[in-house]
């Protein structure tokens, strides 16, 4: 992840340049921060600044000048990240280094392109992650090949395999879900293979069953590790002999359909215990993809909050618009066991008790307020900071530069929401709205 413990080793270049890009960067020549010199570049800080918004749009900039207070306002002025003197220590050049790419890492997520109600099922992150699982989804729709989806509860199972159906071109064929724990052990055949009239008491009519239904299109059986040993060996003599015999008939019927399954628990693992059958596991895992847990997932966590936040507002008819600093830090320390489902759940609850325009630590479930899950995360990580610079940005927005209406707005007194502001380095928007005289 940017911004890790790991030392950055900056050398400037005879120009008096250095380029840094991330650990875990997979682009060539991707660039995340640039260190330069400005006199030994033979301009002014304005123009490097101009130059490399054509080459490196958006990239942070730290600037090396002399000592002289005027040269650091100039240099903050003309938009540099940072200010540092070229005497300034290695150590000191990589430390700022590895905070404003970490900055930049989770305004990046916070910024991300949201989708709205028309773009229908994606699998939003910006997470290496997660990247990789939208890569893996992509290749994979293309063919019939038979998929396992593995991952904890909660992580979008159900939603990979949606799309792996979706995106393949020219499928006009069923989508059929079957929630393998859910189906009652008595009733489980039944609903899987068919029955025909009078097969048991109370099968007044035929029933084609799932399987059937899917010819042609995609069987997905959801938790597939709950179905009996029973169940299984039926299933496997399906995908074998493609065809079923429903239960109480003698003829089979055709049953063509690409497979896909998942399970929370590795199907390797079952076997070994003896509750799943070593041929239909080898059957099943042709492809296995991963669903990562959202505490793996970096910054996902923070675009899927504001995502979710928008959702509810909008079903609600709330004005909930979005996070403060405080819950950002909360959804960022949580572990979330229940994965994103449990995100969204969190989400809705505390846009359905905010009282504001924005979501408060108090709006949250208590669990989720609570930091005790990960007591490794500092109040100092450098992601609070990002975090509370965009809060107070768009605060300071939204009431065009009213420094009074934003502490209210904040929950905090004007005199430290000064501080914050230059702790933080913010700028304060101009006021726009004619005849109001400034309370700040």
């Amino acid at each position: 992840m940017p911004g890790s413990s790991e030392p950055l080793r900056l050398e400037l270049d005879a120009l008096g340049v250095a380029a840094v890009a991330a650990s875990d960067t997979d682009g060539a020549g991707e660039v995340d921060l640039v260190v330069v010199d400005p006199k030994r570049l033979g301009q002014s800080v304005a123009d490097v600044r101009c130059s490399l918004e054509e080459t490196h749009p958006g990239v942070p900039v730290v600037v090396l000048g002399d000592a002289g207070l005027e040269s650091a306002i100039e240099a903050m002025r003309a938009g540099a990240a940072d200010y540092l003197e070229t005497t300034a220590p290695a150590a000191e050049i990589a430390a700022i280094a590895r905070r404003l790419v970490s900055e930049q890492a989770i305004a990046s997520s916070l910024s991300g392109v949201r989708p709205g109600p028309s773009q229908g099922l994606e699998l939003i992150g910006n997470s290496p992650k997660m990247r990789e699982l939208r890569e893996r989804v992509t290749q994979l729709a293309a063919s019939d090949v038979t998929v396992t989806i593995s991952g904890e509860t909660g992580t979008g199972k159900e939603l990979v395999a949606n799309l792996l159906h979706g995106k393949r071109a020219g499928n006009q064929g069923p989508f059929v879900v079957v929630s393998c724990s859910t189906i009652p052990a008595s009733l489980a055949e039944s609903e899987l293979f068919g029955h025909v009239k009078g097969a048991f008491s109370g099968a007044l009519v035929a029933h084609p069953g799932l399987v059937r239904a899917a010819h042609g299109g995609t069987l997905f059986l959801d938790d597939v590790g709950s179905l009996s040993l029973d169940l299984q060996a039926k299933l496997l003599r399906v995908l074998q002999q493609k065809s079923v015999r429903p239960v109480g008939g003698t003829q089979e019927i055709p049953a063509d359909f690409r497979l896909l399954a998942s399970t929370s628990i590795p199907l390797q693992e079952l076997v070994q215990r003896g509750v799943f059958r070593e041929d239909l596991y080898y059957r099943l895992a042709v492809v296995e993809v991963t669903v990562p847990a959202l505490r793996e997932r970096e910054h996902d966590a923070l675009l899927l909050a504001e995502i979710f936040v928008q959702d509810a507002s909008r079903r609600l008819g709330k004005t909930v618009r979005t996070l403060s600093t405080a819950v950002a830090r909360a959804l960022l320390s949580y572990r979330w066991p229940g994965n994103v489902r449990e995100l969204k759940n969190a989400i809705e609850y505390a846009v359905t008790v905010a009282a504001f325009d924005h979501l408060s630590e108090s709006d949250l479930p208590e669990v989720v307020q609570s930091r005790r899950s990960n007591p490794d995360l500092r109040a100092d990580d450098p992601r609070w900071s990002a975090v509370e610079r965009q809060h107070i940005e768009a605060v300071l927005r939204s009431v065009e530069g009213n420094r009074a209406r934003a502490a209210r707005l904040l929950g905090i007194d004007r005199r430290t929401l000064h501080r914050k502001l230059d702790r933080l380095a913010i700028d304060v928007p101009p006021r726009s709205r004619p005849g109001l005289v400034s309370e700040s």
